[in-house]
């Protein structure tokens, strides 16, 4: 048996996924007056039940309206309907209810059931008859020593039942997992859930619950087990379990029931009751306890049905988003964590998926856009000064700056000429302005956060404003004058990188501010990597499809907001007569700074067909293929003058010292590096050899023209 998690207050336990098709089901008398109806299923349930927040009825719902019940216990005064009216999002995404008031909820809303119980209780019934004739099994046979234990009137064996059952699964992992085992397991299910029925209830010491719930979560914890539970089995269970979580007066009852739901591994086809599990745990994670165990496994619940039911639960955005935003800031590392999990993990699949069918152009779920927009207006202030007091940049700006990068994503465009862009703005303004031992980290995390910015201004291209151009290059150009260390600076060019291509076709509109003079920079720079990345951004920017692919946390790119493009067949002028000849000059720079024999060994290199040396890098012959093919795309128009920038820098190569494309000491590292008696070829011949592969490169390039 695989390890499991262990409970923040009491308990064990945690779960994979998978299941089994479910079994033929028991009659079950739906009527009330002796009719049955075979095979009903969970999931044929899904379009009408939810679970019921009130005592078991012997009787199905009719079509009577159920009346609306207040829910409240001794250790607060919040009644349950307004609690979840709390985290529910705003009226308009709420669905129409007559004879309702905004803060009261229907109890066939929440924990509805249109299952009966005594299903349950008399399989119950059946057993224990039966077990009057049989001989008690064997002391060896674990499991049915215990299944027969169960069947005692006296709690405290039941409890000692349940405990000796899970302690020798947990105990022995090997012997616990084998067939023989599981095969017990599996068969004494039916009877299981009957207990489970039986002893889920608040009115039973808080000993027996608890140790029913603690097995019910290994039962959870094995999807091969989990699955073999039919639909209104799992139904009846679950509401035991909401149940309890939201009545019960044992503080560890209520943490345990929420751990169950995080040990979980549910089949798919238990996913109709995503919604009401959802509900009970955004409940809980404001507890009538205020317990932060409490909260905190709510939280690993919602972590656990997300990865079981993400479609369901990103159903339910204006549910959970922002009180799992709140968590954000709390002071309890735990919760912390789980909640910046579930954001993570949440945010590429909140940005591409939508509740309606998009606009194939502004594609924004209208529920996650309405629910930004609360969560700016309402608690955008509130969030931003807890998140600046709690974790100043100056020993928790990772943190800080990692929560930030994310919130500019999930608000999407609602953050645009929002009041809240210049709070914001401030906590990355303070994370840039960081120094000490953590600050590279800060910074690198504080760039990478600015990527996600310049992704939200992609949203119907507010980036093009020149206020909103001028506040995304400050922070760069700041970094070249600033920033010392190599991976700051590369982590700024990343951020540069990512600007040029939300800039896209219209980039020859701003390349004399945000292209061109920082290009120029790159090229100089004295860290390799970003020489690199500025030459790696030339040949992309001259190929027919500038895709995508390059840039960094691309997942969370809003919709169509950053599109492929292609420069040369959009402005070919602009390609001529400025894109070439600044790909050409950082192309010559790099060959006369970058060649160094010695690393060799290190680089991708691209060799003379004649000498068998590497004559230059692979990325420069990698920008000349791209630039003649460039100039073999922009047509025969003007190609006389095209073709003239490209003779002309094999001119410039021609004329240069040969010296100049040779490191110092060319004669003992070539020596060194292979060896030769004959010594190093005169640097005449390598001179020659690298305009020779220049303008073989150009003719075999050209010649389809």
């Amino acid at each position: 048996m695989a390890s499991k998690n262990s409970v923040q207050e009491g308990g064990g336990g945690g779960g994979g996924g998978g299941g089994e098709e479910e079994e033929e089901e028991e009659e079950v008398d739906t009527s009330g007056s002796g009719s049955t109806d075979n095979n009903t299923s969970g999931s044929s349930l899904s379009k009408h039940v939810s679970f019921l927040l009130v005592q078991d009825n012997p009787h199905p719902p009719t079509t009577t309206p159920i009346t609306t019940t207040t829910i409240t216990t001794t250790t607060t005064t919040t009644t349950t309907a307004t609690r979840i009216a709390r985290v529910r999002a705003p009226d308009a995404l709420k669905k129409p209810s007559a004879n309702r008031e905004a803060t009261e909820v229907r109890e066939d809303e929440l924990f509805n059931s249109m299952i009966p119980t005594q299903i349950l209780e008399r399989r119950l019934a059946l057993y224990q008859e039966e077990s009057i004739a049989e001989e008690s099994p064997p002391e060896g046979q674990m499991i049915k020593v215990a299944i027969h234990s169960l069947l005692s009137p006296e709690v405290d064996v039941r409890v000692q039942a349940y405990t000796s059952l899970l302690a020798h699964l947990e105990s022995s992992p090997e012997q616990s997992s084998s067939a023989v085992v599981m095969e017990e397991i599996k068969d004494s299910l039916k009877i299981m859930v009957a207990f489970f029925n039986r002893d889920l209830d608040g009115a039973n010491p808080p000993a027996l619950v608890d140790a029913a719930i603690k097995y019910l979560g290994y039962i959870f914890f094995v999807p091969d087990i989990a699955g073999r539970i039919v639909g209104w089995e799992m139904q009846c269970i679950l509401q035991r379990v909401a149940r309890l979580s939201l009545m019960s007066e044992e503080k560890s009852t209520c943490t345990l029931t929420m751990w169950c739901l995080g040990a979980s591994c549910l089949p798919q086809k238990f996913s109709c009751f995503a919604s009401e599990l959802v509900d009970l745990c955004i409940l809980n994670m404001d507890n009538r306890f205020q317990s932060e165990n409490i909260t905190h496994n709510s939280l690993l619940a919602l972590r656990t049905l997300f990865s079981q039911f993400p479609s369901e639960i990103l159903r339910q955005v204006e549910v959970w988003l922002i009180p799992v935003l709140d968590c954000l800031v709390s002071t309890t590392p735990g919760i912390r964590a789980t909640a910046l999990d579930i954001i993570k993990s949440s945010t590429p699949h909140l940005i591409k998926w939508s509740s309606t069918p998009p606009d194939p152009i502004k594609r924004e779920d209208p529920k996650r856009k309405l629910v930004a927009e609360v969560f700016l207006r309402e608690d955008g202030d509130a969030f931003l000064n807890l998140l600046r007091q709690r974790f100043p940049a100056v020993s928790d700006g990772l943190y800080a700056i990692t929560v930030w990068s994310y919130i500019v994503v999930i608000v999407g465009k609602a953050l645009h000429d929002n009041p809240q862009l210049n709070a914001l703005l401030e906590v990355a303004k303070t994370c840039f302005d960081t120094s000490g031992p953590a600050s590279v980290d800060t910074k690198v995390a504080t760039y990478s956060g600015w990527t996600h910015l310049i992704y939200n201004f992609a949203i119907d291209g507010y980036i093009f404003e020149e206020r909103q151009l001028e506040l995304v290059l400050e922070p760069i150009m700041n970094g070249f004058r600033k920033e010392l260390h190599k991976r700051v600076r590369l982590a700024f060019l990343n951020s540069w990188v990512t600007l040029v291509y939300v800039l896209g076709s219209r980039l020859p509109e701003f390349a004399s501010t945000a292209f061109f003079p920082i290009m120029a920079k790159a090229l100089k720079d004295k860290t390799d990597n970003v020489r690199h990345l500025a030459l790696t951004i030339i040949p992309l920017l001259l190929s027919p499809v500038v895709k995508l692919d390059i840039l960094q946390d691309s997942e969370l790119i809003e919709g169509e907001s950053i599109k492929p493009f292609d420069l040369v067949q959009s402005t070919p002028a602009w390609v001529r007569d400025e894109l070439l000849p600044c790909a050409l000059e950082a192309m010559y720079t790099a060959m006369t700074t970058a060649h160094k024999i010695a690393d060799v060994h290190t680089e991708q290199w691209r060799s003379s067909e004649a000498l068998g040396l590497p004559t230059t890098t692979d990325l420069c012959a990698r920008i000349w293929e791209s630039a003649v093919a460039a100039v073999q795309r922009m047509g025969q128009e003007n190609a006389e003058n095209e073709n003239d920038i490209l003779d002309r820098y094999i001119e410039k190569v021609a004329e240069a010292a040969p010296e100049l494309f040779l490191p110092p000491g060319w004669s003992d590292l070539y020596t060194k590096q292979y060896g030769s008696e004959d010594g190093a070829p005169a640097p005449q011949a390598l001179h020659a050899e690298i305009i020779r592969s220049l303008r073989s490169a150009k003719e075999r390039l050209l010649i389809k023209t």
